[in-house]
């Protein structure tokens, strides 16, 4: 448990250095754009948990800052599976 514990801080730090990265060198930005254009899996964000009253409204209310950095959009197409 603590290794997967352990890795888990590891990739939040990865995530937050490569954020100070982009906000302050724009190269970084290109090269993290470009890396994320090569594959479109990686656009995309999967959120588990949802309410079934979760809408684009609530999605974009809670994640708005990041939507905005990211330049990114809300896709609240139903696949709800039982």
């Amino acid at each position: 448990m603590a290794l997967v514990k352990k890795s888990e801080e590891s990739r939040f730090y990865v995530v937050a250095l490569l954020f100070y990265a982009a906000d302050n060198h724009g190269d970084v930005v290109d090269r993290i754009r470009k890396v994320a254009d090569e594959d479109p899996i990686h656009h995309k964000i999967f959120i588990h948990g949802l309410g079934w009253d979760t809408n684009a409204e609530t999605l974009t209310g809670v994640f708005k800052e990041l939507l905005i950095l990211m330049g990114l959009s809300v896709d609240c197409r139903e696949r709800r599976r039982s």
